[in-house]
C-alpha cells in the first residue's frame, strides 16, 4: 500500500512540473505562427535549443550607431582642420555632446532576448509543402518580436 501511495505521488508530481522556458518559447512561437495570414498552412516541426542574449532595444540600437557615426564624421573634420592649423572649438564641443549623450545611451539597461530556431513547413502557392528554417527572437515575456 505505501508503495502504491509514493508511486502515486511521484507520478502527480512529475505530471504538474512546470514548463519550461524552452516550453514556454516553443507555446510562444507557436501562436505566433498559428496568428500569421497564413499560419493554417505552416507548421513547425523541430525546434533548436534555447538561446538568450542581452541586447539594446532596436530603436535605442540604431540611435547608438547614429552617434556613433556622427562622432567619427566630427573627428575626420577635426583632423582636416588640425591639418590647415584652424583651431575649431566648435567642433570639439559638437563631438564632446555626441560622445556624452552616446555614453548616457551605452549606460542604458540592456534587454534580454530569448532566441529559438524552428524547422518550418509550409504550402507554396502551387500547394507544394516546403521546409525552411526560422529564427524567432522572443523578449522575457515570450511575445515574438522579430523572424529571420
Amino acid at each position: 500500500m505505501k508503495k502504491a501511495i509514493i508511486l502515486i505521488t511521484l507520478f502527480t508530481v512529475a505530471c504538474t512540473q512546470s514548463q519550461t522556458i524552452r516550453d514556454k518559447a516553443i507555446v510562444a512561437v507557436n501562436e505566433y505562427v498559428k496568428n500569421l495570414p497564413n499560419g493554417s498552412n505552416s507548421q513547425n516541426t523541430e525546434y533548436s535549443k534555447l538561446d538568450s542574449a542581452y541586447e539594446y532595444p532596436d530603436t535605442l540600437d540604431i540611435k547608438i550607431e547614429q552617434l556613433k557615426g556622427l562622432i567619427l564624421a566630427q573627428h575626420q573634420n577635426d583632423s582636416m582642420l588640425i591639418q590647415t592649423d584652424t583651431n575649431d572649438t566648435e567642433i570639439k564641443n559638437t563631438i564632446a555632446q555626441y560622445q556624452k549623450t552616446l555614453n548616457l545611451l551605452l549606460a542604458t539597461p540592456k534587454q534580454k532576448h530569448y532566441y529559438i530556431s524552428a524547422k518550418n513547413q509550409a504550402k507554396n502557392a502551387q500547394g507544394i509543402l516546403q521546409s525552411n528554417t526560422i529564427t524567432y527572437e522572443m523578449d522575457t515575456t515570450f511575445k515574438v518580436i522579430d523572424t529571420n
